[in-house]
């Protein structure tokens, strides 16, 4: 660990971060995210920079883009948690907060769930939900709440089929029939290009559900690491909500890796409905948290998102 003559990190932009040595920090991390791993921040935010504390020994990416002559510094679609990793002591989290505000005028910004020093009037709690699946798979079914466990009997009566391994197009098409574009338009370019990776490398796979006419009602996106098996993204149409489509989905997907010591990852949510559907599962809460810190000046303030 440096010393403390380094009494705040240095800002790197991306050409001169060492890619080995900043994917390594974060996979090692107890508070490790895959969206934190230089490829996955290529593919979501191509000007993205970093803090860099010492000798590698604390990161912080900084998803950047420009608009109106300003740098800000904003959450990007598909990445849930970036902060600092490993988790530091006190003192260097406020040496990362005060370096930011340094450099940034306009931050929103989500940081993991070991990064909680932070100035309460600029946070906003944020729910995720986990399930650890090392146990086997009976207990992990007998957690289910009644309702879900009576929506995936449902599923099997109506006949569905679970697939692991549909085709990228498919998932597109269907995604874009059946979810509005004011939810996903600004972000379908950094979806295609990220899963396109990531099915090409084999970190993840596109599962899918379908009805007895063989037609999908149901599809989600999984990235697996070394921690976690992350529900990225999911999409359901009429016909798989009436048939419980995704409770029988995510059941496949826990009876696939029960017993294995990860985290089946939820992404949770805050609204309430799609809360409920991940809790019925058994998992757990994971308070992560959400910085906003605008201060650039008035007539810009709001009018930038």
């Amino acid at each position: 660990m440096p010393d403390n003559e380094n009494i705040l990190p240095r800002l790197v932009p991306r050409a001169q971060i060492e890619t080995e040595r900043w994917d390594r920090v974060v996979s090692e991390a107890s508070n490790g995210r895959v969206y934190a791993q230089s490829w996955y921040l290529d593919r979501i935010s191509e000007d993205w920079m970093a803090l860099i504390w010492g000798e590698y020994d604390f990161v912080m990416p900084l998803p950047v883009r420009k608009k109106w002559g300003f740098t800000l510094l904003v959450q990007p679609c598909y990445c849930q948690q970036l902060g600092i990793f490993p988790s530091p002591p006190d003192p260097i989290a406020d040496a990362f907060l005060m370096t930011v505000r340094l450099h940034f005028r306009y931050v929103r910004i989500s940081l993991n769930s070991q990064n909680l020093h932070w100035p309460a009037d600029r946070l906003r709690e944020m729910n995720n939900q986990i399930l650890y699946l090392e146990f086997p798979y009976a207990g992990l079914y007998a957690g289910y709440s009644s309702h879900t466990q009576r929506h995936i009997r449902k599923a099997e009566k109506n006949g569905l089929t679970f697939t692991d391994g549909i085709a990228l197009q498919e998932y597109l098409d269907f995604k874009t029939t059946h979810q509005s574009k004011e939810i996903y338009g600004k972000c379908l370019p950094h979806f295609r290009k990220l899963a396109s990776y990531i099915l090409l490398e084999g970190k993840g796979s596109l599962m899918g559900v379908y009805n007895r006419n063989n037609e999908l009602c149901a599809a989600a996106f999984f990235v697996f690491e070394d921690k976690r098996i992350l529900y990225l993204n999911g999409v359901s149409s009429q016909m798989g909500r009436e048939l419980g489509a995704m409770y029988f989905m995510m059941d496949h997907v826990i009876r696939m890796f029960a017993g294995h010591p990860r985290y089946l990852d939820m992404e949770g949510s805050m609204i309430p409905g799609i809360a409920r559907f991940f809790e019925g599962f058994g998992t757990h809460p994971e308070t992560y948290v959400h910085w906003v810190d605008l201060r650039l000046p008035a007539p810009f303030k709001w009018m930038i998102r």
